[in-house]
């Protein structure tokens, strides 16, 4: 006799404003409707009911949703998600052991690496250039002589 099981909770719940919900915006909201519709029997009155009813319920899911997102967007990636990312590289395992090298300066000196290096693909090497090179990144220096 599943027809006689009360539905209690979700969409179905008899109580309209949930525990944590603010029952006034509620009753602004079921005001507002009255005031554009202007109900004039029970009919139209029920209709109102019914509109604020399931507006104030699409309300509560479009903030449900919201939150879920952001709560999934703020979330750290895990290591198994990490690992889909290098999935196309089979040499990057190393990248998923060695994730507490990427600090802001080692991403820094990559940066700066690459900057160097592109200027010596572009043939724009100068002697202040190489002397940089030198100074700042030795064993890069060495490895392209």
């Amino acid at each position: 006799m599943s027809s006689r099981n009360a539905i209690k909770t979700g969409a179905y719940s008899k109580a309209v404003v949930l525990p944590g919900e603010d029952e006034a915006e509620y009753r602004e909201l079921e005001a507002q409707f009255i005031r554009d519709f202007a109900p004039r029997d029970i009919a139209e009155g029920a209709m109102v009911r019914e509109l604020t009813v399931l507006t104030w319920k699409k309300i509560r899911l479009d903030q449900l949703e919201h939150r879920k997102i952001l709560q999934t967007l703020s979330a750290p990636l895990s290591q198994h998600h990490l690992g889909k990312l290098f999935l196309f590289r089979p040499d990057a395992a190393w990248v998923m052991d060695s994730l507490d090298l990427l600090t802001q300066s080692y991403v820094d000196e990559c940066w700066a690496k690459r900057n160097i290096a592109h200027e010596l693909l572009q043939n724009k090497v100068t002697p202040q250039a190489l002397d940089s090179l030198k100074k700042k990144f030795p064993v890069l220096y060495e490895d392209l002589l």
